[in-house]
């Protein structure tokens, strides 16, 4: 039985690609959270305990749709993955030593709480909530190592519109790099544009979701959220 698999076009493309630093962004409903995490886990079983990643948001009460997705996904694909619900855990273990981190950063100075970490794995979830680039350019430093031959990502995701509308785009957007079907390269970066009419399986459970988005009254937002414009 499949529990999962990428959608054709953007979804696909995000997993395949190799890059470490890679952004997902484009309108709401593409998948893009459900691909970040299927980016850890399709390495679940290869590295054991060298194989650790974080998902950060900027408040724990944003995690939990990360969390409930993860265990849709994590305990039905791999027996035995359980999560740690207390605050000091919060994270998703496998019996092959793997763990997956949900943690909430938000002031600059919540960096220090990770200082001198490794995680091979980074994801900022939605990363136009975050003001300022101060906590996404402080993180690389932990985008990290000791085990020689474990892979390196320091992805995010997001939607244009937010808090942090202004430096996200100044970074990923206006560069203006030729696109192709397999991602912009900016700079040794990649960035996917995803389309909500990729997800046939958001599309068949909610038909009308698309048509609530076009009809939402704020032009910004519903042309950021509806056709992905910056």
């Amino acid at each position: 039985m499949i529990l999962w698999s990428p959608h054709p076009g953007s979804q696909t493309n995000f997993l395949r690609c190799p890059a470490w630093e890679i952004m997902y962004t484009g309108t709401r409903g593409p998948g893009k959270t459900d691909a970040g995490l299927f980016k850890f886990a399709k390495h679940i079983g290869k590295y054991g305990a060298a194989w650790r990643g974080v998902v950060f948001r900027t408040e724990y009460k944003n995690l939990d749709e990360v969390k409930v997705k993860g265990k849709q996904f994590f305990y039905q694909a791999f027996p035995g993955c359980k999560f740690l619900e207390s605050k000091s855990d919060y994270k998703f273990v496998w019996p092959s030593g793997e763990e997956l981190l949900l943690r909430a950063i938000k002031h600059d100075d919540d960096y220090w709480l990770h200082h001198g970490h490794e995680f091979p794995f980074i994801m900022f979830d939605e990363l136009t909530t975050y003001k300022s680039d101060y906590l996404y350019e402080a993180m690389k430093s932990c985008s990290r190592s000791s085990t020689i031959g474990i892979p390196r990502y320091y992805i995010s995701n997001t939607n244009p519109y937010g808090p942090g509308h202004s430096w996200v785009k100044k970074y990923w957007i206006d560069p203006k790099p030729a696109r192709s079907a397999h991602g912009t390269l900016i700079d040794q970066r990649v960035r996917f544009d995803g389309d909500l009419l990729e997800n046939t399986h958001l599309m068949a459970a909610s038909p009308e979701y698309a048509d609530r988005l076009d009809n939402i009254k704020n032009e910004a937002l519903r042309q950021a959220w509806r056709y992905g414009d910056w």
